[in-house]
């Protein structure tokens, strides 16, 4: 497996918005000072990475659905298949 971490520069994360700090404190404060503990806390975030990017392609599809359906048939599943992937 090559390698997955790259050299992240921590002063620059924090001025984009207090993104390294703000972990390095949550972690501190919740005792995460484990390999361990610190790597199932990114393979949760993973996890809901993948779900929340499989949720925006479904919605994309179905925006595209929507453009290119015909309004004058009487496909009335679009919507209601549309607001659900907003509350999956």
């Amino acid at each position: 497996m090559g390698k997955q971490y790259a050299e992240r520069d921590a002063m620059a994360l924090d001025m984009a918005g207090n993104y390294y700090c703000r972990h390095v404190g949550a972690m501190t404060e919740e005792g995460l000072h484990a390999k361990s503990d610190i790597a199932a806390e990114l393979a949760w975030r993973d996890m809901e990475i993948d779900r929340l990017r499989h949720a925006n392609r479904k919605m994309k599809s179905l925006i595209d659905e929507v453009i290119r359906a015909d309004w004058r048939t009487n496909d009335n599943t679009l919507w209601p298949r549309l607001l659900a992937v907003g509350r999956e």
